[in-house]
């Protein structure tokens, strides 16, 4: 089971996308209601799983304008 993370209102939920030969990894972030409630995807490779700490950064990335 991947891990689910929660940090400053965004909430990281990965699913696996499963074919014949590989699984890769989707990394969808929903943004806070007061942003809109929108999804974004992460950054990270579709063949691994960012830790807390990772995903925390990039949403203090995300909020200071620093991430693309």
């Amino acid at each position: 089971m991947l891990p689910e993370y929660q940090y400053m209102g965004y909430r990281y939920t990965p699913w696996e996308d499963k074919d014949i030969d590989v699984i890769k990894i989707c990394h969808y972030i929903k943004m806070p209601e007061h942003l809109g409630g929108k999804e974004m995807h992460g950054p990270w490779s579709p063949y691994m799983t960012p830790t807390l700490e990772q995903f925390q950064e990039f949403i203090l990335e995300w909020e200071y304008g620093k991430v693309d």
